[in-house]
């Protein structure tokens, strides 16, 4: 007995199925596909492991122990002369960044042995350096303390600023040295008011009495 041809609508019907079975297999692909994607990123997306306080603090010693020397001068307990004490900075291409450096550790005082010539509580407001090579260093009024209220003790200042800031380790390859350094107070002469027993209103220059035992 012959067979009767399908009839249209169980074609139709069969190709639907297949089409439809075929669009499910490309959605599981494409949700799968998306699914790996997203599990690669979020793994990449971890953070990474940072060094630990140790190491820093490795590299913190390590770029200490890389910087010059520097002299800084201060003043012998009994205010006699000066006391040397050699300690690291990090310095710069520029000569007057440099002496600025310096004069901050000034401000911070002598580590021993030595009584400091700057009070702790002193502020730099400028300074500059001339072709001529005189530094000028701008304080401001924090630098008027009781204990320099004597003429040895603001001699004493002053020398430690200019042995300092005059010494060739604070100068820069492409700048001059520093041959005086003048002292302004609060943008002004430091001669009226500050310091009271001797006149900075000029530059000073290196004693080397100073420096003797």
């Amino acid at each position: 007995m012959a067979r009767r041809p399908a009839a249209p609508k169980d074609v139709m019907r069969a190709a639907f199925y297949s089409l439809w079975g075929v669009l499910t297999l490309v959605l599981l692909f494409a949700v799968s596909f998306m699914f790996v994607r997203l599990s690669q990123t979020s793994g990449s997306n971890e953070p990474t492991a940072r060094p630990s306080q140790g190491t820093l603090d490795l590299r913190d010693d390590a770029s200490k122990a890389d910087r010059p020397l520097v002299r800084l001068y201060f003043a012998h307990p009994a205010q006699i002369r000066l006391v040397a004490e050699d300690r690291a900075l990090a310095l710069t291409m520029e000569t007057r960044e440099n002496c600025r450096a310096a004069i901050l550790a000034l401000i911070e005082g002598p580590s021993a042995g030595a009584s400091p010539v700057l009070p702790a509580v002193t502020r730099l407001r400028a300074i500059y350096l001339l072709d001529s090579g005189e530094l000028i260093v701008d304080f401001t009024r924090d630098i008027d303390a009781p204990a320099l209220h004597s003429a040895g003790a603001e001699w004493l200042l002053a020398q430690a600023l200019v042995h300092t800031l005059t010494q060739p380790g604070l100068q820069a390859a492409t700048d001059r040295p520093v041959t005086s350094v003048r002292v302004l107070y609060e943008g002004s002469p430091a001669d009226k008011g500050f310091p009271a027993h001797i006149s900075l209103a000029a530059a000073v220059r290196p004693d080397p009495r100073l420096l003797g035992e």
